[in-house]
């Protein structure tokens, strides 16, 4: 509907029709704008959201690159272990045996 055909409609009504029109515009204003405000937070809300999943996606990326990294040290350390224990069970085995004192030797 345009303005001048809903003035037209209203002009009969004479100054409360004017006082109605008044209000009734700036009560659309009022609307108009608490709208473009509500539009505005919610596309900035979106894009703040947007950037936090970034993120998110971001550190699982980085996550999944330290498993892998943390995967050759262990299987490296385990060897590691390994031979160590074996080391040390040879170790423990000579000293029960004792062969290498020469005091012990000579007493058997």
């Amino acid at each position: 509907m345009d303005w001048m055909d809903l003035v037209l409609k209203i002009a009969p009504w004479g100054g409360p029709g004017a006082v109605i029109i008044v209000l009734w515009f700036v009560s659309d204003r009022s609307a108009q704008r608490a709208l473009t405000a509500y539009r505005e937070d919610t596309l900035r809300q979106s894009q703040e959201h947007t950037l936090a999943l970034a993120e998110v996606r971001q550190m699982y990326k980085d996550n999944v690159e330290l498993v892998k990294s943390y995967h050759g040290i262990a299987s490296g350390l385990q060897d590691l272990i390994l031979l160590n224990t074996r080391t040390i069970t040879t170790l423990c085995e000579d000293i029960n045996k004792n062969q290498f004192c020469p005091q012990v030797r000579l007493r058997k």
